[in-house]
């Protein structure tokens, strides 16, 4: 169940706040606790373990949810606009000030 450490202090702790009387009701309260963490997990595990988290395997499947997609991972990425200003590339500042902070890169203005 419970480390005898941590058993212990939760013993100490609802004794001295009189929540308790003797140990035989902490330790129904505890096994009670237990139980019910138990349970939780375990009806939360049932839930989610009937979502299907694999990855595509299929080539078609690769490429809708990776490339070519409506909503795949590449045409939703952000990608700065690049444009030729005097026979050199430009990408205004705010888009990099934009793609930086999309990326989660910490920045300072001053």
């Amino acid at each position: 169940m419970l480390s005898d450490a941590y058993q212990n202090s939760l013993v100490e702790v609802l004794t001295a706040h009189g929540i308790i009387k003797n140990q035989d009701e902490t330790l129904t309260i505890l096994q009670k606790n237990y139980d019910h963490v138990q349970t939780e997990l375990q009806s939360h595990h049932d839930k989610n373990s009937s979502i299907n988290y694999s990855s595509p395997v299929h080539y078609k499947t690769v490429q809708a949810v990776y490339a070519d997609g409506r909503h795949s991972i590449v045409k939703n990425l952000l990608i700065p606009t690049v444009s030729i200003c005097n026979k050199a590339a430009c990408i205004p500042a705010r888009e990099i000030i934009n793609h930086i902070l999309a990326m989660g890169i910490n920045v300072m203005f001053f």
